[in-house]
């Protein structure tokens, strides 16, 4: 073999050896970004309302828009030394004109003063449909609730993620 093969040969093996590596980090970037697409959230629950004794209905207005529906599940004292304080549980959704979004609610709540309950909740998204459908995520709400009148508003703030 004469210089000149030698030299070619060595190319041909060098550029064969950068297009596999250039291959796969290719494979390997597209592949981490095949995860889901994730989308802040913030806006707010407006005229909540009690509809019945362990259920509200409300409207979110904001990045998520639509009906929201809360049903209480469970309850339970925070502790004997702060009997106003207490822990709710719950299931939710969410309809919009896109789509469904489902949630499993945990929630404390200060019930020390009926015309101002304050509380903050995790809403964390267990399914969806439409638009939503395969959809991951949370919300985290903060806000208050009016005992006498049954209303109240909140604020929230989270992201949704798709596939």
């Amino acid at each position: 073999m004469n210089f000149t093969s030698t030299k070619l040969l060595r190319f041909f093996a060098s550029a064969s050896i950068l297009g596999l590596t250039l291959v796969l980090v290719l494979v390997g970037v597209t592949s981490a970004g095949a995860g889901p697409t994730c989308l802040p959230v913030v806006g707010r629950v407006v005229d909540q309302a009690s509809t019945g004794p362990s259920t509200s209905h409300g409207r979110m207005v904001g990045v998520l828009r639509g009906d929201y529906y809360v049903t209480a599940t469970g309850s339970s004292p925070a502790s004997s030394s702060y009997p106003s304080i207490e822990f709710f549980t719950g299931e939710s959704r969410l309809e919009t004109r896109r789509g469904n979004l489902y949630f499993f609610e945990s929630s404390g709540l200060d019930t020390a003063e009926q015309d101002g309950i304050n509380g903050a909740a995790l809403l964390t998204i267990v399914d969806g449909d439409g638009f939503y459908s395969g959809a991951t995520g949370h919300l985290s709400l903060s806000g208050y609730f009016h005992g006498s009148t049954g209303t109240g508003e909140w604020r929230y703030v989270g992201q949704v993620c798709r596939p």
